[in-house]
């Protein structure tokens, strides 16, 4: 069970992770109208996500098997309220354990922080900085995100004093071209939920099924107020 298992999340971890909006069409499919200004502004703010313009965010990868949950991937990033060159990074991973000892599945937490153009690390109960970007310590795989507009369906765009959300689909028989793979894909569907400016994104979600599995990924932004504590 666990070898077979194995197989399948290794295909669906490859596809989780891959660069997403090829620009193949279906010829068959009807033609959807260029985007709205409104529209365009919120896939805008996926494809390229700006976490400066926020305090944090919380990024989820979920896939599961049969109802239980068979690969987990979260990150959860805070900058510093007071100074935004602060900022800290809690990355966990549930994956199926691939040595086929021990407990099915290995669950990994791993804690970093920023400060100035230096990332801490820690090894061996020793924290160490070494040098790095504030833009390689915020990166998630959403950034990898670009959207054929010519493949989405069903596009529903509303706004209230609060926000701005739009939701969309993409045709099973296009939706394993947009992610980038050959094996088939189903009912991949997305909300993107915006300010009502259309400026500030507040939380992506993409779900799809594959074969036994069904996966969502999801990013929310945080706006509190963090005041961070750095390692010696």
């Amino acid at each position: 069970m666990k070898k077979f298992l194995c197989v399948i999340l290794g295909i669906l971890f490859v596809l989780a992770l891959v660069a997403c909006g090829k620009e193949k069409t279906d010829p068959a499919a009807t033609a959807t109208e260029e985007p709205t200004r409104p529209e365009a502004a919120l896939l805008s703010l996926v494809e390229s996500f700006d976490a400066s313009k926020v305090n944090g965010f919380d990024y989820a990868l979920e896939q599961t098997l049969n109802d239980t949950i068979v690969n987990r991937h979260t990150v959860s990033i805070r900058l510093n309220s007071a100074n935004r060159t602060v900022a800290s990074r809690v990355e966990t991973r549930k994956s199926l354990n691939e040595e086929f000892d021990g407990d099915q599945f290995t669950e990994t937490t791993v804690t970093t922080y920023y400060r100035n153009g230096q990332i801490a690390t820690q090894g061996n109960g020793v924290w160490s900085w070494n040098d790095g970007s504030l833009d390689e310590f915020l990166s998630v795989n959403l950034q990898a995100l670009r959207f054929d507009f010519s493949l989405l369906r069903d596009l529903n765009f509303t706004t209230s004093e609060e926000q701005s959300v739009l939701t969309f689909r993409i045709d099973d028989a296009n939706a394993a071209a947009f992610l980038g793979i050959t094996r088939a894909v189903k009912d991949l569907s997305f909300e993107i939920k915006s300010d009502v400016a259309g400026e500030i994104l507040l939380s992506f979600t993409m779900r799809y099924a594959q074969d036994l599995t069904s996966t969502v990924i999801s990013l929310t932004s945080y706006s509190g107020s963090t005041n961070i504590t750095l390692p010696d």
